[in-house]
């Protein structure tokens, strides 16, 4: 037993045993040692236990969660694990139902990837584009990533153009890629997008290390999707900045 803690109190006065069991209780929560309790700590992850001396008193604590970091995927269409789905249209694997160009339901900082392949093209280049991007741009936690996939412009007018390899339906089946397939309201595309142009959005709208790569390795979507047995996305990785 601790020299400062009464075993056999002999004191003067009530002043001078206050003093001591004051004195004797501090010395126990000065040093808290972690205590492993063997038959409760494993069925209950979410708790430490503690001993706080060898007096043998112990209270539990609850363990520091680090919370799951929430990552969007804008225009999903299968569930996967880890990931939130937005989407204008209600779908029994949609999370949340809403224009990607408002995500007023989110805070600055909530999300740490955004995900959203053959979308932004629905976009209107004379304001919209930019403003859902500056809005991606919100809500993703500084340093965090976005995925952006596109039909490439550069390759469908090149196939556009092809009349001495593709017939005339086909050619026509690459004119739908371009402007959308029109199979509800939202299936229109406003813009055509290439590597420079969509480099030059991301930057304008606060992203920066924008590079583009052959795939993601996240979903099976339309940023893998070919036509004639060719791939025609453009697949585009930024992020935002560390210090925004």
């Amino acid at each position: 037993m601790s020299p400062t803690f009464p075993h056999h109190i002999r004191e003067g006065s009530v002043a001078e045993l206050t003093a001591r069991i004051m004195e004797g209780i501090g010395g126990i929560s000065a040093s808290p040692v972690v205590f492993r309790w063997n038959k409760f700590a494993p069925t209950n992850p979410s708790i430490e236990v503690y001993r706080l001396n060898r007096y043998g008193a112990h209270c539990l604590m609850p363990k520091k969660v680090t919370p799951t970091p929430r990552k969007l995927h804008i225009g999903g269409q299968v569930r996967s694990d880890g990931w939130e789905v937005l989407d204008a249209n209600p779908a029994p694997y949609v999370d949340h139902v809403g224009n990607a160009n408002n995500l007023s339901r989110f805070a600055d900082n909530t999300f740490a990837e955004i995900y959203a392949s053959h979308v932004v093209e629905h976009f209107d280049y004379t304001g919209e584009l930019g403003q859902a991007l500056k809005e991606w741009n919100r809500v993703l936690v500084p340093g965090g990533r976005i995925y952006l996939s596109v039909p490439d412009l550069d390759i469908l007018a090149g196939w556009l153009l092809a009349k001495d390899r593709m017939t005339a339906n086909e050619r026509f089946g690459v004119m739908r890629i371009i402007f959308g397939g029109h199979r509800d309201r939202y299936d229109y595309h406003l813009i055509g997008l290439n590597e420079e142009f969509l480099a030059e959005f991301l930057k304008h709208t606060g992203y920066v290390n924008a590079r583009k790569v052959k795939e993601f390795g996240l979903f099976q979507d339309t940023s893998l999707q070919t036509y004639k047995g060719e791939p025609f996305s453009l697949n585009m990785i930024a992020e935002k900045p560390l210090s925004a």
